[in-house]
């Protein structure tokens, strides 16, 4: 949300979506250590790691083609 209203300026908003993608990562790796520490089933934090890896992937198109996003005021 913070990214998307930022979209007036390609810059600001390039580096909304890279503070997203660092803390869907930073994500992923919660979800490892929880997976490590027994606080959460080992299938289940698969099926999330591998749902943060696809919104770490579409973050990466999103900065990729952030040009077409933008909205100039």
């Amino acid at each position: 949300a913070q990214a998307w209203q930022k979209r007036r300026n390609q810059e600001a908003f390039i580096a909304r979506l890279n503070q997203a993608e660092t803390e869907a990562a930073a994500t992923q790796v919660w979800i490892e250590f929880a997976v490590l520490c027994g606080y959460l089933d080992a299938e289940i934090g698969q099926e999330l790691h591998h749902e943060y890896q696809q919104v770490l992937a579409d973050l990466a198109r999103l900065i990729e083609h952030s040009a077409a996003w933008v909205v100039e005021p």
